[in-house]
């Protein structure tokens, strides 16, 4: 049975430029035109559309279900599959589809619903900070550039299937010089996205060969490829179901019709569920062994420890790593071991910055800037 899109609300979501770029893009081409009125496209000598390009026209709706009509004895899909795509022409997305008994009604509680949204909120967002520079682990201070972009992404309608969540990424449109393109950079967006799914490619593979090898090694060089302690517990954490168990994580892209890719990429990735121990556990070692840059440390100092005739001394704070209390320790010269004292006799937290690294089951925190104690 097919399904009839008329309501004209609904036709009047679709935007005339993006139809335009739909249409060029599937082998559509534009006979002739009145600027900022109408154009009319033909395909094969035997179909035509009128496109208004003025969503004020009274009979902009009835044209736009006239088009969908067309479009789908063309390409031979329902119009409801075709009215998705044409509201995302301007968008790379990525689809995230969760693979689960539980989840076979396509509903999902809210805390589940909750929980899903922000893993995938984790994982956009670690791989923007790749694109900007890969790295082992990302602190909880994120790149500004990242978290710019971040506000840009949006979470689209439901998607029948399982558990279906789609991510928009928009990105500018594909601008041509005369007859060639501009060799310049892609846009942000682009380069977070294609990142993201070369990113989860690597994954997948060190999953296969750290299977055989147990070596971590098979993770830890992917890192230049967009592999990272947080994109592994991004991709852990959606592949948790309820009851410790995993699920299946499939992560499929598709590109904005205003931007052709200008290189192949990967556009499906799927993650089975003996994957995911592999994976976890990259993401922890990765963690765990890996020094974490501008780590910001406030906290009360909680031991003082310094050797009669050095000038030096060890002190511990209780902070926070991962959200968890951890008790850090760090060596510090004279000037800054008497900023510790007062503030440990005065009952104050110190406050300062560095890398923080994992040493034996403890932590310390070197190249340490800007510390003082904090006033009441």
């Amino acid at each position: 049975m097919k399904t009839m899109l008329c309501d004209s609300a609904l036709m009047k979501e679709l935007m005339p430029l993006e139809i335009a770029a739909y249409l060029r893009s599937t082998g559509w081409i534009q006979q002739s035109s009145s600027e900022g009125k109408w154009s009319i496209w033909v395909k094969d000598d035997a179909y035509e559309i009128l496109l208004p390009l003025q969503r004020e026209y009274r009979d902009y709706a009835l044209r736009m279900s006239e088009t969908l009509q067309l479009l789908e004895a063309v390409e031979q899909r329902s119009q409801l599959m075709i009215f998705n795509d044409l509201l995302t022409t301007g968008a790379d997305v990525i689809r995230v589809r969760l693979v689960d008994p539980d989840l076979a009604d396509g509903s999902v509680s809210i805390d589940e619903h909750a929980k899903i949204a922000q893993q995938a909120r984790e994982m956009m967002l670690s791989a923007a900070c790749s694109t900007i520079q890969p790295k082992a682990v990302f602190p909880t201070r994120r790149p500004t550039q990242a978290m710019d972009y971040l506000k840009g992404v949006r979470i689209g309608q439901s998607e029948r299937g399982s558990t279906i969540l789609a991510i928009h990424s928009r990105v500018a449109p594909l601008l041509r010089f005369g007859q060639g393109v501009l060799d310049v950079e892609e846009p942000f967006p682009r380069q977070v996205v294609g990142g993201l799914s070369r990113a989860l490619n690597a994954m997948q593979r060190a999953a296969e060969q750290a299977a055989v090898s147990e070596d971590l090694k098979a993770f830890s060089d992917t890192i230049t490829e967009g592999v990272s302690a947080n994109l592994c517990d991004a991709v852990t954490g959606l592949a948790s179901g309820g009851d410790d168990h995993a699920r299946r994580v499939d992560i499929s892209f598709s590109w904005s019709r205003n931007r052709p890719l200008v290189q192949e990429m990967p556009t499906m990735v799927s993650f089975q569920e003996d994957r995911i121990p592999f994976i976890a556990e990259a993401g922890r070692l990765l963690r765990e062994s890996s020094p974490l840059e501008d780590f910001d440390l406030q906290g009360p100092v909680v031991k003082l420890e310094r050797h009669e005739g050095q000038e030096r001394g060890r002190v511990t704070v209780l902070g926070f790593v991962d959200e968890k209390p951890r008790k850090i320790s760090m060596l510090l010269e004279e000037q800054d071991y008497q900023v510790a004292i007062d503030a440990h006799k005065k009952e104050q937290t110190i406050s300062c910055s560095g890398t923080i690294k994992k040493v034996g089951r403890g932590f310390e925190l070197q190249s340490i800037r800007s510390l003082h104690a904090d006033s009441d």
